[in-house]
């Protein structure tokens, strides 16, 4: 993929990254509340809608390196973390509340760290 295609898909990982980085920023207090979750799930949901419409239609075959690879992995990462959200949603233990949003926040952070990886690998 040419230079001037990747700068056309900078925004989309940026943007991708940046709805991470909020999502984090609302996960360690969100366990304490119902409407904290809320807004947690209202988040996911675009993060996932950034993903599944802006990220997985980028034509992908052409490129060597770690970038198809990071697209798996961040669908991966975006599945479990749906499955953190549902599972917090039902937890009745606050240390298992705690748990879920530990786990959370570390899927977070390395959805942010291939979104870095994709955006320092099209420079």
């Amino acid at each position: 993929m040419a230079l001037s295609e990747w700068e056309s898909c900078r925004p989309v990982y940026e943007t991708l990254r940046s709805l991470s980085s909020s999502m984090l920023a609302q996960v360690s207090g969100a366990a304490e509340s119902p409407a904290g979750v809320a807004d947690l799930r209202l988040l996911f949901q675009q993060l996932q809608t950034q993903f599944q419409q802006q990220v997985l239609p980028l034509d992908t075959s052409r490129l060597e390196g770690a970038i198809p690879s990071l697209h798996t992995e961040m669908a991966k990462q975006l599945r479990l973390l749906n499955m953190d959200l549902m599972f917090l949603q039902t937890a009745r233990q606050p240390e298992t509340a705690r748990q879920r949003t530990e786990q959370m926040g570390d899927r977070l952070r390395l959805l942010m760290r291939y979104c870095d990886a994709v955006l320092g690998e099209e420079a």
